[in-house]
């Protein structure tokens, strides 16, 4: 399995609703990707205080690295919610590794 970890640090001008906008245009990549198998996410909430001012943290699991590809390079879904989410972001993190290949 192939995970995908995307973190979100927004601008300080990024209100509520957009961030909540910014999750459900991501959750909503599964149902229309074809290559996702899973996908979830949520609020930094970290009691060690070391989330680095990321705001929304999310894992996505494809099958194989191929699937990976065709996400982050074809998918047109995945193609229109950077166009609308990128200039809602301080930074972006991406993580991808293949589960247990250490």
């Amino acid at each position: 399995m192939i995970i995908h970890i995307v973190g979100f640090r927004f601008k300080d001008t990024v209100t509520e609703e957009q961030r909540k906008d910014v999750s459900r245009k991501l959750l909503s990549l599964a149902d229309t990707s074809g290559v996702i198998k899973s996908v979830s996410g949520g609020l930094e909430k970290s009691p060690e205080g070391k989330g680095k001012g990321y705001h929304q943290i999310y894992t996505l699991k494809f099958q194989r690295w191929e699937d990976l590809h065709f996400y982050q390079n074809y998918d047109h879904a995945h193609q229109i919610f950077n166009s609308e989410t990128g200039q809602l972001s301080e930074d972006v993190l991406v993580w991808d590794y293949e589960d247990f290949q250490f």
